[in-house]
Order: C-alpha cells, then structure tokens, then sequence
C-alpha cells in the first residue's frame, strides 16, 4: 500500500512521513529475527523517506492534518531520523564490529537530529495535556531526551555522562 501511495504522490511529505514509519516497523522486524544487513538497509530506506518528507514539509498544515497532528510531524521525523540513524550506528559498532570509526558519524547524526526534534518538539505540558484531556499519546519531549542521553551514553568516551546525565534528567521528570 505505501508502494502505491509513493506512486500517487512521491513528494508528499505525509506520504513520506508514513512510509518512513512502515521501513522503520519492517527494519525492527528484521532486528528480532537477527537479519541485521535486511534491518540496515530498512533503516536506510526509512530515513529517505523521512529526510524527503522533512524538505517537503508545508510551511502551514491544512485543518485535516491539524487535526490528526496537533503540534504537526516535523519533529517526530526528526525523533525518528534520530532514531534509525542510532540503530545503524550500533549495527556497525557491534554487529560489524567496526568499532567507533563507522559508527561514531550515524551517533553524531542522531545526536543532532534529537536536538533539532526537541527545538521545534512542543513543551510538556503540552502533550502531557493531550495525555491527559484527550487519551492522545503524543510523542514526548521527554523521550526524545532521552534518547539523546542514550546516544551519547552509547559513543562517548570518558565523561560521557556529562552529555547524557542532562537529558535523562528531564526525561525522568515526565510522566
């Protein structure tokens, strides 16, 4: 089905956006069966899609997709291009056991796309709203926190902490 959508309207950011989330459920569905190059190269195909639905995304959503993103999917594309962008680090770090010298520029590439979703992300309160008067589970800026503290704990060395101690702070503090 994303086939045929991408077919109908290939730069559209929404469109994009969902086909990155279906490569990122396939990709994870080949990390449980332990076929890691198949997984890798869902995650690659995930963050295509997700960085074209970035550089197309509407200056303005239309009431529709208001409705349906209340605080828009900009920064959820870059939570998840953070997040694809830390599974291959580790699949080179570890699988390929590759080290840090291919993996270190996919954690250098998550870092900054979680600091991008967390300064466009909305606030707490925010979602914790949505939480709590309406049953929506937003994505948190809490957890985009703390997936950034687990990137830095995952590739620095030495005072790594310094980084990640911040960012797990925060996410803590969240409901």
């Amino acid at each position: 089905d994303i086939n045929k959508a991408l077919a109908i309207l290939p730069n559209d950011s929404l469109v994009n956006y969902h086909a990155a989330i279906v490569y990122i459920r396939t990709a994870e569905k080949f990390l449980d069966l332990d076929d890691l190059d198949k997984a890798y190269e869902f995650f690659k195909k995930s963050n295509f899609h997700a960085n074209k639905a970035i550089a197309t995304y509407p200056d303005k959503l239309n009431d529709i997709y208001q409705k349906v993103y209340p605080f828009g999917y900009l920064y959820e594309l870059h939570y998840e291009v953070g997040l694809n962008n830390y599974e291959m680090g580790w699949y080179w770090k570890e699988d390929k056991k590759n080290k840090l010298s291919k993996a270190r520029p996919y954690f250098d590439a998550a870092v900054n796309s979680f600091t991008r979703a967390i300064a466009i992300a909305p606030s707490q309160e925010s979602t914790d709203k949505l939480y709590e008067e309406y049953d929506m589970n937003p994505l948190m800026v809490a957890d985009i926190h703390y997936w950034r503290g687990e990137v830095y704990q995952s590739y620095l060395r030495g005072a790594w902490w310094k980084k990640a101690c911040p960012d797990f702070k925060i996410s803590k503090k969240a409901k």
